[in-house]
């Protein structure tokens, strides 16, 4: 046996063919193979410093559903925090017409983890020890979260 990395000009037009069989394709519920969008939301404060950012990725149109991130890398802005959290959920939910987002989250970050649970964000699991914390050599756990749109809905 052998194991190679996926090669779109070898393999691309093989994998295809099996998503193509449809009693191969029930089991996986996916889109041809294909980068997902990302989009990156920037937030600027009332005199236009820009003071963080969301990024929407892995943004799967066919499942409805997309990952979140948020960096706000100046402390203390829950004063702008909380109010474009509201206004990018909107936009996620409304204008994507979007289902369910994920967000992943480093178990020790109780600011970001707080934030998700306002908003109605449910945890759904743990990866033990699943990110390596930039510049050090730990491992951290990481918190998954989940918003559908019918939490979303319900906590306008």
């Amino acid at each position: 046996m052998k194991l190679a990395s996926f090669n779109p000009e070898r393999d691309l037009e093989t994998v295809q063919s099996w998503l193509s069989n449809p009693d191969f394709k029930r089991w996986f519920p996916l889109e041809p193979l294909k980068e997902l969008p990302h989009e990156t939301i920037m937030i600027f404060s009332n005199t236009g410093k820009a003071v963080g950012w969301f990024d929407v990725f892995n943004i799967d149109q066919y499942n409805q559903k997309a990952e979140i991130g948020i960096g706000f890398p100046e402390k203390r802005r829950a004063s702008l925090v909380y109010p474009a959290s509201k206004k990018v959920l909107k936009y996620v939910f409304e204008d994507l017409k979007l289902q369910r987002l994920t967000a992943r989250v480093f178990s020790f970050n109780q600011a970001c983890v707080r934030l998700l649970e306002h908003f109605g964000f449910v945890r759904e699991g743990l990866e033990r020890q699943a990110g390596l914390i930039l510049g050090e050599s730990q491992f951290s756990d990481i918190l998954i979260y989940g918003l559908l749109k019918t939490d979303y809905e319900g906590g306008k």
